[in-house]
């Protein structure tokens, strides 16, 4: 068998196999049989998720935020693990890297861990990697952050609300000196209720909530959450005694709804291009009833090859690329019922890229633009979509 996370085979029988330079084996009829490795993970195996950049730094803590990995063929998929190094360290002997056990379960959960405890003005080296009952991933690219001798990190009482539910939240910001203010700024149709200051140290404007800091290094704050379902987002940043500022890190999302949790995930290693389909994965995290090809909006594509039944947790189907243009994929709330009858809360937006923005970086740069003109010429897509890819790379 082939472990998950090794590469592609190259099969060569007979006198060819006696020269190569690859891993020779004999087969059952005494033919020497060549193994040769040439690049690409194989159909299944887990592929390497992708840590966002920049990392955010904090007094002594690093928010790292990632996004999961193309390839999650196998259902069993349940979490990351984490690890991470001195820069000036010895990357090449294990012993010097700091392993974070499995961190967080795929689809459900914000992907991003606050790593504390660090030593500041000191740059770390981060990677990741999927793992799943079949074994690991490969460890992602390296990142790279330094941590501060001040800053904030947000900690949320829950990753999951119910509708008008309240929210605790806590802010821990050291460093700032003799004062300082942080600034959050609340999801939209969330309301701020109370916090462990004074409240003649907090203005309310709106979504800002300004809490003014006199030698705290810790607060809590409660909110009421939005009636509509969906997912929110919180931001903030702390401003110190100097009027610098820093952004808040730690966590950030969160889910509001009664139901079932969805989200949709691409596990398709193809190129995305014009009429070329793209495998997307839907998850619950309960077994719904009623989800179907209807339940699906793609912009700038069309969704086809629906599989899966009621009662199922997995459905899986197609999405075909119709244009240049960004190619995104929504499930709305209700899409499916549980066994109570509650509707699933709406997925977050899926997005499957550019056709032609091979790296996946938002923009077409000069060799993707290259390659779409070699298939102009090649006839795999037309005149006005080629020039359409090339506006694109001039147009940054």
């Amino acid at each position: 068998g082939i472990a998950p996370g090794t590469r592609d085979l190259v099969i060569k029988d007979g006198p060819d196999a006696l020269n190569d330079p690859g891993h020779n084996i004999i087969n059952g009829g005494g033919v020497r049989t060549s193994i040769v490795i040439i690049g690409g993970v194989i159909p299944g195996a887990l592929d390497m998720p992708i840590i966002k950049t920049p990392i955010v730094a904090g007094d002594r803590s690093l928010t790292v935020t990632w996004r999961a990995p193309i390839e999650t063929r196998g259902l069993t998929h349940i979490g990351y693990d984490l690890r991470y190094i001195r820069t000036d360290a010895d990357e090449t002997v294990e012993v010097n890297w700091t392993l974070v056990g499995t961190i967080w379960k795929i689809g459900f959960y914000p992907l991003e861990y606050v790593l504390t405890g660090l030593t500041a003005g000191t740059q770390y080296d981060v990677q990741l990697r999927a793992v799943n009952a079949g074994g690991n991933g490969p460890w992602s690219a390296t990142a790279t952050g330094t941590p501060s001798t001040w800053g904030a990190v947000r900690y949320l009482s829950e990753t999951y609300a119910e509708p008008s539910g309240e929210v605790r939240v806590v802010i821990i910001a050291t460093g700032y000196g003799l004062y300082g203010h942080v600034v959050e700024t609340l999801p939209p149709g969330f309301s701020y209720t109370g916090s462990s200051l004074n409240e003649d140290a907090v203005i309310v404007s709106g979504r800002e909530v300004i809490f003014f800091l006199v030698g705290q290094f810790d607060f809590t704050y409660t909110v009421t959450a939005s009636s509509p379902a969906g997912g929110y987002y919180f931001s903030g940043s702390l401003v110190n005694e100097n009027r610098l500022q820093q952004t808040v890190g730690g966590a950030a999302s969160i889910r509001v709804g009664v139901g079932p949790l969805v989200n949709a995930f691409s596990f398709s290693r193809a190129l995305v291009r014009i009429d070329r389909p793209i495998e997307v994965l839907v998850t619950f995290s309960e077994p719904v009833f009623g989800f179907a090809l209807d339940d699906i909006s793609v912009s700038n594509g069309i969704a086809d090859n629906f599989a899966g039944s009621d009662g199922s947790v997995f459905y899986e189907f197609d999405v075909m690329p119709n244009d240049v243009g960004a190619v995104t994929v929504d499930i709305a709330a209700g899409a499916g019922m549980d066994a109570e009858g509650n509707g699933n809360i709406a997925a977050p937006q899926l997005s499957l890229g550019i056709p032609y923005d091979d790296d996946h970086d938002g923009s077409i740069n000069k060799s993707e633009a290259i390659t779409a003109v070699i298939d102009y010429f090649a006839g795999n897509i037309t005149k006005e979509e080629a020039i359409a890819i090339i506006i694109l790379y001039f147009s940054s």
